[in-house]
């Protein structure tokens, strides 16, 4: 199983009981929040979509996280903006911001923005996909080797000429 899905995986079993809490919310008749649509992995990068929850269950997804054991180094958590708050900001978005910045400060680990409606926290960089670390790919440095080498030939003028 890859890391991400192992990852998920352990999520999926870890959030049963914020599911089942969270179908007592008030919109939850019209936006559930269930593991089976607010997980899933991207790029190699495991997600946890928070929308359709509020702060309290959102913290207490955070605490049922195991995050130490990231086998991809990373997770995402998608916030949202904030859209649709009376006041312009997002209470959600704030609240898991604290959390995991706290969190990452005592563990040493980062935690960087990604768009505007989601926080990527890096456990591990060495395992961390690119998409999370922010480390540029082989194909980027292959893509860049092949600029040089067309670049270096046409200055040099094409053999034979």
């Amino acid at each position: 199983m890859s890391a991400p899905h192992a990852d998920l995986a352990r999520f999926h079993d870890a959030l049963g009981e914020v599911e089942a809490s969270a179908s007592g919310l008030s919109w939850a008749r019209e936006r559930p929040w269930r593991r089976e649509t607010h997980l899933w992995q991207e790029q190699g990068l495991p997600v946890v979509d928070l929308h359709d929850l509020d702060v309290k269950h959102a913290r207490r997804l955070l605490r049922s996280l195991d995050l130490e054991a990231l086998e991809s180094g990373a997770v995402c958590f998608v916030t949202g903006r904030g859209r649709h708050a009376i006041s312009g900001r997002s209470a959600l978005r704030e609240a898991v911001t604290g959390i995991l910045a706290d969190r990452a400060a005592r563990e040493g680990w980062e935690l960087r923005p990604q768009g505007a409606g989601r926080l990527v926290l890096v456990t591990d960089p060495e395992r961390a996909p690119s998409v999370a670390s922010g480390r540029l790919g082989p194909l980027f440095w292959l893509a860049v080797a092949g600029f040089l080498a067309l670049a270096l030939w046409l200055c040099l003028g094409a053999p034979g000429r």
